[in-house]
Order: C-alpha cells, then sequence, then structure tokens
C-alpha cells in the first residue's frame, strides 16, 4: 500500500492518506516535486511484481494522485535496486522531468519526460549491481541547469557523474570514498533564485556503520565543506537504546528523513531539518511508525 504522509507547515501534525495502490512489497520509491514558480506537482515512481516501471502523479488544482503513464514503455528495473527522481526547472530549462533506474543488465537509465512522452537513454556510469542513486540540479549562470546524479561505481567508491549544456555528461565528474556494495545516498540542492554565482548548498548523505554520514557543499565557497561527518542527530546506538538506519531522503528545503529501526523490529519515519550553517542537523520528530 502506498502511503502519503503530508504537513503545511513545520509546526503541524504529520496527516497520513492511503493512496490505495498495491504496489510489490518492498519496491523502491523515488519522488519528485516541482519547484517554485512552476504549477505544483508531485511524481512518485514504483515497480510492479514484474519489476516494471510505475507512476503516480498528483495534481494540485484536483488534489487527486492518478496514475501516470511510464509503464506503456515497460522499463523494467534490476530485483531489489534503487531509483530517483527530479524535475529539470529553471530559467532557461525546458520543463523536463527526470528519472534515474538501473535496468535489469544492471546499466543506468535516464528516463526523460516531456510533452511528447517518455524516452530514455542509457548513462555509461559503471555502476554496482543495486547502486544507490540520486539525481539533482546544479545551478550554472546565464546556462541551464547541470544535472548531477550521485552514484556508486563498482570500484565500490561513491560518484559524481554531471551534465552540463556546453559539453553534455561526465560519468566520473567527483570520485569520494568506498563504502559497502549498494550503500542507500539521498542528495539535494538549494532552489535556484539567483542569476549569478551558484546555489547556497548541496547536501549528500549516505548510510555507514557510525549511522548517516553527511557532506556539505557551500555555494559561498564553491566547494565542499567537508566529506563524511558523522552527525549526533544521524548517529546509530547500541546497548539498551539500539538504533539504526535505513533508507534516506533529503529534500531541496533542507528537510532530511530516514528509516529507523529502533528497538530491533519496531521501524518508524524520522525528520531531521538542516541547519543555517549548513553543517548542523536536528531532529525534528516523527513522520510514523510501524512495526
Amino acid at each position: 500500500m502506498l502511503i502519503e504522509a503530508a504537513k503545511s507547515t513545520s509546526s503541524s501534525p504529520w496527516g497520513i492518506t492511503k493512496v490505495g495502490l498495491l504496489e510489490k512489497n518492498n519496491s523502491a520509491l523515488a519522488a519528485a516535486v516541482s519547484r517554485p514558480g512552476f504549477p505544483a506537482e508531485i511524481s512518485v515512481f514504483y515497480t510492479d511484481n514484474n519489476e516494471v516501471l510505475h507512476d503516480l502523479i498528483y495534481n494540485s488544482t484536483s488534489q487527486k494522485w492518478n496514475q501516470g503513464i511510464i509503464s506503456q514503455k515497460n522499463y523494467k528495473a534490476y530485483p531489489n535496486s534503487t531509483m530517483s527522481a527530479m524535475y529539470n526547472q529553471c530559467r532557461l530549462c525546458s520543463n523536463t522531468l527526470f528519472m534515474t533506474f538501473q535496468d535489469q543488465n544492471g546499466f543506468v537509465q535516464m528516463a526523460k519526460f516531456q510533452d511528447s512522452g517518455w524516452t530514455s537513454s542509457q548513462l555509461d556510469v559503471d555502476p554496482v549491481l543495486r547502486t544507490g542513486l540520486a539525481l539533482l540540479p546544479s545551478y550554472k549562470a546565464n546556462r541551464t541547469d547541470n544535472i548531477m546524479l550521485f552514484h556508486q561505481k563498482s570500484s565500490l567508491a561513491i560518484s559524481l557523474a554531471n551534465w552540463d549544456s556546453v559539453s553534455g555528461w561526465n560519468f566520473s565528474k567527483e570520485i569520494y570514498s568506498q563504502a559497502p556494495r549498494g550503500t542507500p545516498i539521498a542528495a539535494a540542492s538549494s532552489y535556484s533564485n539567483v542569476t549569478a554565482g551558484y546555489e547556497t548548498w548541496r547536501q549528500l548523505l549516505k548510510l555507514s556503520k557510525e549511522g548517516v554520514e553527511v557532506s556539505t557543499w557551500s555555494g559561498a565557497q564553491n566547494d565542499w565543506l567537508g566529506y563524511d561527518y558523522n552527525h549526533t542527530a544521524f548517529a546509530n546506538e547500541t546497548g539498551t537504546n539500539v538504533k539504526t538506519y535505513g533508507s534516506l531522503a533529503v529534500t531541496a528545503i533542507g528537510s532530511a528523513y530516514a528509516v529507523v529501526e529502533s528497538p530491533p523490529g519496531n521501524f518508524s519515519i524520522q525528520s531531521y531539518q538542516m541547519s543555517d550553517r549548513l553543517n548542523g542537523w536536528q531532529r525534528t520528530g516523527n513522520v510514523t511508525t510501524w512495526d
């Protein structure tokens, strides 16, 4: 069952709604939300029991979820793999929706939706099987936004592929430290509302044996502030208060979400907020709990 959690303000409670569409148990999910200045829309992607990709689209006018059309392309994901999605919307961008997934041959595919429908192309990023995937835009002055894809290569290094409108794709733009095979990752950048310079920040979250590690990029410095910080807000716990992290998500307003198991067998989605200084995080509560 797909479930929607929504709130109108930071202080209001979460409202939980059952969307009512059955999906494959333990399917990966990817969600994208349109950017400020564009009609409000949310797209969610998941797989069925045959690993075929499906999408749901939330229309803010009707306030209803409707089935999308990506399933008509019969794109099939690698079993138990991940996916990611983003709206590509900026001053000089065409209004495009992108999503990435790992296909049944282990290749990473970039699917693109425009008025003409869905198309896909292969990204030669040399991924490990069940790589984490995290798509995000990156502001570029006087050009269309860059498109970034964090992923894990067959060498097990967490890496960044980057597309720009002049050079196209660089599939190994940056190479970071190695991580266990299939490490969950999530990434986001702040909204680009400027006509010069860079977006304010980017955040990369990845699972580690200590909990969640965070790497922070600062637009003011046009460089990373640091890699793989272990924040106390995201720390695993042992002893009598066992606490471990699972799937991750982070948004363009600096809100992060994690599936947390504590105590063993009891799961919740917990929320966190980035601080104004970019490299601090505070837990802001539970979204929902289940067992």
